[in-house]
């Protein structure tokens, strides 16, 4: 098994066999049972968890759809994951706590690897660079990356898609390439509008907003009474990149044609998003937000500097445990429909299996438990409504009622999409997202550029980008 030390903020693993785990922690590891504090600060705090010393009885709990999660696994062997973090600290060690239960359970020993984004993406680049993994955590569209790297678990998602509902369109995109499932999507992080409740009341409106043009109006008053919409467009990873293809997937525009050749983003659409964007930020946003990272909207509302911002779950979840009197006076909404629909990108979370995986069927094995319905709600719990359930079949989850507020999170994941929608996911599309090429087509504007030369300079960025 795998013991976890931290060293001086750094994660390493240390492997224990079966018998070293029992004498050593008796049954017991480390979990986490507090909220995720999320974001540039978070802090990661532990308290005692016990794992069960046998499957779980359920024979006196309510019948609930469930998979076999059985394959043949030889017991004395080893399984390595390579992982990556997520935004909530609480839910990564949950997971671990899971992958240890199993490897307990079945003999097997587990070490668990946790690196960043760009470091995954370097090993799986390298000829040795996953040398003895078995499995992968991958983010959005890193199974259609490295397709060539990826087994055929078809078998494995297909059942839990059958059991339970089937995936949210974006995690099944995401991870199935080409008609054939490279991953098993497990989790979505969604966004959403955090906005005060007081300060909507005293704006003469008893409910948010559902179209842009009311969101427009009502962040012109916000911003008379001095407080602006929150409105990120700086060059970050998250916040900018869902709300400024929001808008533009609410009017129309697209960076492709479904093909994924043909650029269309010079289009009467574009230009629609863009002079609302631009009405919007001058009328009702704070100006600061050219220049924020992912956390300077979150430190905006938190001080009351901002009535409004798209945010992640982080930023609510870190309010309800840290600052409970603003958390009290905020509430969650959708984002509002565009002329064309609803939708903002979603970041999705699946595991691969690697074609070199040392013991194959054991990952599977782990990977089919793991998906069934005690796994995941442990899993889902210990988020406290950071993630959504890549299968729609959780929309019950008892973490859904505990806060009515988290279900417009559950709205983001059903009108979710990926990025290069409505094009298949692509190295191209990602570039074009590394790039800032879409964030910055409308805070150029915001700075004062003519809203078609912008979009001319998008578009002839996008054809150095696409494969003409």
């Amino acid at each position: 098994m795998a013991d976890l030390q931290r060293d001086g903020g750094e994660t390493s693993w240390t492997t224990l066999n079966r018998r070293q785990f029992i004498r050593r922690f008796g049954g017991a590891a480390v979990g986490l049972a507090v909220l995720p504090l999320l974001g540039a600060c978070t802090t990661n705090t532990s308290t005692p968890t016990t794992l069960p010393t046998e499957t779980p009885d359920t024979n006196n709990q309510p019948a609930t759809p469930t998979v076999s999660g059985r394959r043949t696994v030889q017991a004395g062997t080893t399984l390595n994951l390579l992982l990556t973090g997520s935004p909530a600290p609480a839910a990564d060690d949950r997971l671990r706590d899971l992958a240890l239960e199993w490897g307990r359970d079945h003999d097997v020993t587990i070490t668990i690897e946790t690196v960043g984004e760009a470091g995954l993406q370097a090993r799986l680049a390298s000829p040795s660079g996953t040398t003895g993994v078995d499995i992968v955590g991958c983010r959005d569209n890193l199974p259609w990356l490295h397709s060539s790297l990826f087994a055929d678990l078809s078998a494995e998602a297909e059942e839990l898609a059958t059991t339970f509902g089937g995936y949210y369109e974006t995690a099944a995109m995401q991870a199935h390439v080409d008609g054939v499932w490279r991953a098993v999507p497990f989790s979505i992080i969604p966004s959403a509008i955090i906005y005060r409740t007081d300060w909507l009341k005293a704006a003469g409106a008893s409910t948010f907003p559902t179209n842009l043009d009311d969101l427009k109006a009502l962040s012109k008053t916000w911003k008379a009474a001095r407080h602006p919409f929150g409105a990120p467009a700086g060059r970050s990873a998250e916040d900018p990149r869902a709300l400024w293809h929001g808008v533009l997937w609410g009017f129309g525009g697209r960076i492709t044609e479904a093909d994924g050749k043909k650029i269309a983003i010079n289009s009467a659409e574009t230009s629609a998003a863009i002079t609302w964007a631009k009405e919007f930020w001058n009328e009702g946003c704070i100006a600061e937000g050219l220049l924020w990272d992912d956390s300077g909207n979150n430190l905006a509302y938190t001080n009351a500097q901002i009535a409004a911002t798209l945010n992640s779950p982080g930023l609510y979840l870190k309010l309800k445990q840290e600052a409970p009197a603003i958390a009290a006076v905020s509430a969650l909404a959708p984002f509002p429909a565009g002329p064309a629909g609803e939708a903002t990108p979603v970041t999705t979370r699946a595991h691969a299996v690697l074609q070199t995986a040392p013991n194959p069927t054991a990952a599977r094995a782990f990977l089919l438990w793991l998906g069934q319905r005690e796994q995941t709600e442990r899993y889902l719990a210990a988020g406290a409504g950071a993630f959504v359930a890549a299968l729609r079949g959780f929309e019950d989850s008892p973490i859904w009622a505990q806060d009515p507020q988290l279900g417009a999170f559950l709205t983001a994941a059903q009108q979710g999409r990926w990025v290069g929608w409505p094009a298949k996911p692509s190295q191209a599309a990602d570039t074009t997202v590394n790039n800032f090429i879409v964030v910055d087509m409308f805070a150029n504007v915001f700075a004062g550029k003519n809203i078609q030369l912008s979009i001319g300079e998008a578009e002839s960025a996008l054809r150095g980008i696409y494969p003409s």
